[in-house]
């Protein structure tokens, strides 16, 4: 199968067997234990009723391409090396006879659109009837607890994107929701000012959240060819950590955030040749202030936690809304110039997000 348990080949032994494709499916997703055994990703599901062992053994023919195999043993004959040949032997079939499990996978349709291979995802999206050119959006999960296995983050990944499938569907929205490497990717078509489409957006992140709290949400708009997804992709593999450090409470990013990331990466790499005050030297007036410190901290929550907004920076950092108005009315006096407007404040604003990464 493929990792969302879409089958793509089936076989039985003995040929009289009763045993069909989805009742071993089903006997996989009902089991609610597996194990990792040494160093190897493979599951065991205990036996169940009438000695049925199910194993699963995730593997890959190709880069990014998962596939999983499934056995239903009902004989307890089946042993751990017997079923890794089976795999090596899938492998070195699919790598010598170039076999096309492509033209089979809708999850391979992800894999095609990243890879920047327009040929596959126009064949992909004929054989399953998908409007492609009305994709302009990209829509990235990450989980942001990752101490469990990788078959279990895999299993967690697998679990959201059948849910946003679904939820897709009942919002009757032609969509592309798949697992890929390490992420659930989602591809749609979307606009920025449409009501229904922004009630869409934010059904998906409540639905998500509800199953994974700590997940996070990044929306990339406006995307012209698959050459540009995968600009974008490439941007938020690089970057996605840096624009977390930057806004550490923000479980939603967009496309800006992270290219003020990478800028603020830049700056912070090239600082490594040149003294980090040239960088940070707009800050200098705040820190000769004996609560200088304290003033950067609330400039930094105010602009980059709290929207600029004067209560919320005092409910995250446990202060009344008139502490707050006070001190920004000292940054300001000491800055000579005022920190609510842009262009005067960038400077300031991206030596914050700097210092920030400093400190992690």
């Amino acid at each position: 199968t493929d990792t969302s348990s879409r089958r793509i080949c089936f076989v039985k032994w003995p040929i009289t067997s009763p045993t069909d494709a989805e009742t071993l499916l089903s006997q996989f997703q009902e089991q609610a234990f597996y194990q990792e055994t040494d160093n190897d990703i493979f599951m065991l599901a205990p036996p169940g009723e009438n000695n049925m062992n199910v194993y699963c053994i995730p593997f890959t023919d190709a880069p990014y391409r998962h596939l999983r195999l499934l056995a239903l043993d009902t004989t307890g004959t089946l042993s751990k090396s017997s079923l890794f040949q089976a795999v090596e032997l899938l492998q070195l079939f699919s790598s010598i006879w170039k076999c096309n499990i492509d033209s089979m996978q809708l999850d391979a349709l992800i894999p095609a659109i990243l890879g920047d291979s327009p040929d596959r995802v126009y064949n992909i999206a004929q054989a399953f009837h998908l409007d492609i050119a009305s994709i302009n959006t990209m829509l990235i999960v990450h989980l942001k607890d990752e101490t469990q296995s990788l078959v279990q983050n895999q299993h967690r990944l697998e679990h959201l994107a059948k849910i946003t499938r679904n939820e897709l569907r009942i919002l009757e929205r032609p969509a592309i929701a798949d697992v890929y490497n390490k992420l659930l990717v989602i591809f749609l078509s979307y606009s920025t000012v449409s009501k229904n489409d922004l009630n869409i957006r934010h059904t998906l992140m409540e639905s998500i959240f509800e199953v994974e709290p700590e997940a996070s949400f990044t929306i990339f708009t406006n995307l012209e060819d698959t050459l540009h997804v995968q600009k974008m992709f490439l941007l938020y593999t690089e970057y996605y950590q840096y624009a977390t450090q930057i806004y550490p409470l923000r479980k939603s990013f967009n496309t800006y955030e992270l290219i003020f990331a990478r800028e603020c990466r830049k700056l912070q790499m090239e600082s490594r040749e040149k003294s980090e005050e040239n960088i940070l030297a707009c800050l200098n007036p705040l820190f000769k202030e004996s609560d200088g410190t304290d003033l950067q901290q609330t400039l930094a929550v105010y602009w980059l936690d709290a929207d600029s907004d004067t209560k919320k920076t005092g409910e995250l950092m446990f202060l009344h809304r008139n502490t707050i108005q006070y001190r920004l009315n000292k940054i300001k006096k000491i800055l000579n110039y005022d920190i609510t407007r842009m262009p005067e404040a960038y400077m300031v604003y991206r030596a914050i997000g700097i210092y920030r990464m400093m400190d992690f």
